[in-house]
């Protein structure tokens, strides 16, 4: 009991942004909003793939007119900020949750 009392003593500034990261991190997790926010993009991006899936990649890109051409580019945009989404949502709720150790771990919780 004594040698982590000395530990939590004997932190130094970086072990704190460390710990300042997690915390962070587990209330971005916990936050209903955030759920929310993830579930709005998980909808929108789903909608994203219902407009990608009746346009016509075989088409030559030269060939398109200049709004078809912004239209494809803001689809391949999305697809991109998606991504950086996801990829953000993962990160926090590995970082405050941990990845499969843990009881209530990212990959072993049904709905993290």
């Amino acid at each position: 009991m004594n040698i982590h009392y000395t530990f939590f003593q004997s932190r130094t500034n970086s072990e704190e942004g460390i710990i300042n990261i997690y915390k962070s991190c587990y209330w971005l997790c916990k936050n209903k909003s955030f759920d929310n926010i993830i579930l709005s993009m998980i909808v929108l991006s789903s909608l994203k793939l219902v407009i990608d899936t009746y346009i016509d990649d075989k088409v030559d890109y030269n060939t398109l007119s200049k709004n078809d051409r912004n239209f494809r580019e803001l689809l391949d945009f999305l697809d991109m900020a998606f991504n950086g989404i996801f990829i953000f949502e993962l990160l926090v709720k590995v970082i405050a949750l941990g990845l499969v150790i843990d009881y209530e771990s990212y990959l072993r919780d049904n709905w993290c």
